[in-house]
């Protein structure tokens, strides 16, 4: 879509429009010096004053009302706070607008670099990209964003308090080492389920368009654990379960990798017992029984389920892009 074009003076050429950029739109602060090279093509920094007003311009632009006319309190004001607060500003120096700048087409943009940042530890959210050219005599920008999950992200902004993040130069780095892994992975010789680099993690993307935490998204998180993990059992072996499976390959793999599972929420249960009460939870779920009165036990409470679930796809995901022979081998047993 073409628009906000303006006049080129005679002396504009492609090689004078301004960067392409793409919309940062969950960190809080980035605590370390700025400009930074993700990779040769990607460089991370701060919004400029004309670059934040393109990316606010495009917000209203894509949003539907109420939020079009509320949505800069998410990135100009403090948190949380009702829109129609006159003194809540922020200086601008602390407004939360970062973009990833990158040269040409934008596809390993929106695709692998958010791919991976999915599957680190801090994630980043790209939620749109403006591209710059020459259209006759005039400067026009077009953007580009994957709808169904832009809007799902406007609404976890407004629910969820943890949504902004600080991030430094070593999140960061983790987050190009993983686009790096993913862009050389080859699952050719491997079984389909391991095709992380455009079947798993576009899977991981879907989910992300559906509401977050919603019972579909843990569903999903579940379908990924077991496909990755998880063998057809055998039917002469009655101890061959899918939840036996599971539990037993994820002790071992958390005894190998780093960072370990987090279980700090259930501190005196056992893994096994913890991933027992996880597959009961999934059963209630998938067979459409209400959870709001279900008992979570070891589990405390539905929030602590989903984050366990969603931190453990992605320590395996991270894990197979590092070792895919062993989890292949692992699968199997």
């Amino acid at each position: 879509m073409i628009k906000n074009c303006e006049n080129a003076t005679p002396d504009d050429s492609l090689s004078k429009l301004p960067e392409n950029f793409a919309f940062v739109m969950n960190v809080k602060e980035f605590l370390s010096p700025v400009p930074y090279e993700m990779t040769t093509d990607h460089l991370f920094r701060r919004a400029t004053s004309n670059e934040i007003e393109i990316i606010d311009n495009t917000v209203k632009e894509m949003s539907a009302s109420p939020h079009k006319h509320t949505l800069k309190r998410f990135w100009k004001r403090r948190l949380p706070g009702p829109p129609y607060i006159k003194d809540d500003l922020l200086p601008e120096e602390e407004w939360r607008y970062y973009v990833i700048t990158f040269n040409g087409e934008n596809s390993h943009l929106m695709q692998y670099i958010q791919a991976a940042s999915d599957i680190s530890p801090k994630e980043i959210e790209i939620g749109f990209n403006i591209t710059f050219h020459m259209s006759g005599e005039k400067i026009c920008h077009s953007y580009g964003s994957i709808p169904s999950r832009y809007y799902q992200t406007l609404q976890r902004i407004d629910r969820d308090p943890d949504y902004f993040i600080n991030i430094k130069q070593d999140d960061i780095s983790y987050i190009s080492s993983k686009y790096s892994q993913i862009i050389k992975h080859d699952p050719s010789s491997y079984p389909s389920a391991f095709d992380v680099k455009d079947v798993t993690l576009l899977d991981i993307n879907n989910l992300k368009s559906l509401p977050y935490r919603s019972r579909f998204q843990f569903l999903g998180y579940f379908a990924i654990l077991e496909s990755l993990l998880v063998h057809k059992p055998k039917s002469t072996d009655p101890y061959d379960t899918i939840t036996r499976q599971v539990k037993k390959k994820l002790v071992l793999l958390d005894n190998i990798w780093t960072p370990r599972l987090d279980y700090t929420f259930s501190p005196t249960s056992s893994t096994e017992k913890i991933w027992g009460k996880m597959y009961e939870l999934r059963s209630q779920i998938a067979h459409g029984d209400s959870i709001k009165s279900y008992d979570y036990g070891c589990l405390k409470e539905y929030s602590f389920a989903f984050s366990l679930l969603e931190q453990t796809v992605k320590s395996i995901l991270r894990f197979t892009l590092d070792n895919t022979r062993l989890i292949v081998d692992l699968r199997e047993c």
